[in-house]
């Protein structure tokens, strides 16, 4: 018996990288929860593997605050779905984040340093109370200033964010903002 077990278990086919799933990318748009799993089927292509849109009634926020009701719609939803594992990418939703174009000059402490700096002065609070992102625009070591757009969410918005989609069962790989999110997916495909 313990031979056909184990012979069982080597003689079942491999998966290679290529048929194995990404995470499961969520948008929480303003009428429904989209969700889209891609599958790399070779070095240079990808199929869709599942996607799904889930209407919701009511508003965005209310759905953001109501855990118990995002989660028995996203598990309601996602039953007989051909989704795989928990993995998640998503998106924080467009009203919790605020865009600033920030032009700097850098300095030994580098980029992040010199960005922080600047959003620290248009913000309310201290920075700390805030999650801080940027695409650099334009700039380089030559060049005396750079431009870069900041995104800034309140830490609070980022962490409740995340609870929401962990208490939904996802395992949240990354987080990203609207146009990092497409930049990356780009990048990844391409």
């Amino acid at each position: 018996p313990a031979t056909r077990a184990l012979l069982r278990r080597f003689s079942s086919p491999v998966k290679s990288a290529y048929s194995m799933p990404g995470p499961i990318g969520i948008e929480v748009g303003m009428d429904a929860v989209h969700l889209c799993q891609l599958t790399r089927i070779d070095q240079s292509h990808w199929a869709v593997r599942a996607r799904l849109s889930l209407a919701y009634g009511g508003s965005r926020e209310s759905l953001l605050s109501d855990p118990r009701r995002f989660k028995r719609l996203v598990r309601q939803g996602m039953r007989g779905a051909k989704f795989s594992g928990k993995l998640a990418v998503s998106v924080m939703p467009m009203e919790q984040v605020r865009f600033t174009p920030i032009t700097y000059v850098l300095g030994r402490d580098g980029h992040e340093a010199a960005i922080l700096k600047m959003v620290a002065d248009r913000v309310e609070g201290p920075i700390q109370d805030y999650v801080v992102d940027y695409l650099p625009v334009r700039g380089s070591a030559e060049q005396e200033e750079s431009l870069a757009l900041a995104a800034v969410a309140r830490r609070d918005d980022v962490a409740a964010y995340l609870d929401l989609l962990g208490d939904a069962g996802f395992q949240v790989d990354a987080l990203d903002i609207g146009p990092a999110a497409i930049q990356r997916l780009i990048g990844t495909m391409y």
